[in-house]
C-alpha cells in the first residue's frame, strides 16, 4: 500500500485477470484469494508490453476500458533493431558482466562475430542478446568470442546475416 506495483507484459493477461486488474483499479480495492474481506490499496501501477495493445483491443485480446485506464503517459523502448549502433555498446556490457558471472576474461568479439552482432535482427531485444552474449562467453576457450560460439539464430537470423559466412 503506497508503493508502485510494476506488471511485466500486461499485453499478455488473461481476459480474467483483465477484468480483475480493472476492477481493483477502478475500486482501489483486492480480495486475497480465499478471503472475503477487501483491502484498501493505493498504489502507483507501472506496466510494460511488447504487444501493440492497440491492436490487441481491435482482435478482442485486450480490454479497451483497461487500456484508457493504464495508458496515462507511455514511454515507447525503441527494439534493437532500431539502435544498431548501439549493439555492441549493449555486447560489451553483457560480456562483462557474463565475464564476472563465470570467472572468464573474454577480451570482446572478433570482426566476423561484430558483423554478426550488428546484422542480427534481434526478435527477442536485449533479453536475446543477452542470453547469446552470455552463451558464447561460456563456449569461448579464446580470447575473443568468434561466430563459431554466437547462437546459429544470431549468425543466421537474417538474410544480409545468412550471406555472411562465419569462419
Amino acid at each position: 500500500n503506497g508503493g508502485t506495483l510494476f506488471l511485466d507484459e500486461v499485453g499478455n493477461l488473461t481476459y480474467e485477470t483483465q477484468v480483475q486488474l480493472l476492477r481493483a483499479l477502478q475500486e482501489r480495492r483486492i480480495r486475497r484469494v480465499g478471503s472475503t474481506r477487501e483491502i484498501p490499496v493505493d498504489i502507483r501501477l507501472v506496466t510494460a508490453t511488447n504487444e501493440n495493445l492497440e491492436a490487441a483491443i481491435v482482435r478482442g485480446s485486450f480490454r479497451a476500458d483497461l487500456f484508457h485506464r493504464i495508458n496515462e503517459f507511455t514511454l515507447r523502448m525503441p527494439e534493437l533493431r532500431e539502435m544498431r549502433g548501439d549493439i555492441l555498446l549493449f555486447a560489451d556490457f553483457f560480456l562483462d558482466q557474463a565475464n564476472r558471472e563465470l570467472g572468464k576474461h573474454i577480451v570482446g568479439f572478433d570482426a566476423e562475430a561484430v558483423a554478426a552482432l550488428t546484422r542480427c535482427e534481434w526478435p527477442g531485444n536485449l533479453r536475446q542478446l543477452k542470453n547469446a552474449v552470455k552463451s558464447a562467453t561460456l563456449l569461448a576457450s579464446g580470447d575473443y568470442i568468434t561466430c563459431r560460439e554466437l547462437p546459429a539464430e544470431v549468425t543466421a537470423a537474417t538474410p544480409a546475416a545468412r550471406s555472411f559466412r562465419c569462419a
